[in-house]
Formats: structure tokens, sequence, C-alpha cells
């Protein structure tokens, strides 16, 4: 459970940049599926590493772009929201 929890935060700091999810640390996945005929169905799933907000989520979206830049903004959005 620890090296994917230590992978999954590294590709949050290292390849999304913590600065998509301004404020929070995160240790995240996302994927990115392809439908014969249909724009990609994207998620991201993961938890916040924040003690004093122990949020976990699982977002999924139909027909977007990519896990990243579909569900992860998505994601950006809703944290901004919660603040």
């Amino acid at each position: 459970a620890e090296k994917l929890h230590r992978m999954m935060r590294d590709t949050v700091a290292y390849y999304y940049g913590d600065g998509m999810f301004y404020g929070w640390t995160l240790a995240a996945k996302t994927g990115t599926a392809e439908i014969d005929g249909k724009a990609p169905t994207c998620w991201i799933t993961g938890f916040s590493e924040d003690e004093s907000r122990p949020y976990a989520f699982a977002l999924c979206i139909e027909e977007g772009e990519s896990g990243l830049y579909t569900a992860g903004a998505a994601l950006a959005s809703i944290l901004a929201a919660l603040g």
C-alpha cells in the first residue's frame, strides 16, 4: 500500500503538477478508456494527504478528452469549491 501511495503521490507531484490542484496535496491516478466511435471515458481516482481535509475521490466523465484534462480539470474545480 505504501509503494502504491508513493507512486500515486509522485504522479501528481511530478507529472500532473501540484499547481493543478492549488492548495491540495493529492495522491491520484488518471485514466482514459477509448471507445470505438465515441470520445473517450475519462477518470481520476485518489485521495487528499491533508489530515484536515481527509477526502477520497473517484470521478468518471463520459465522452471527454483525457483523464488528466477532463476528469482532472473537473476535480480541480470541485476541490477549489471545497476550499
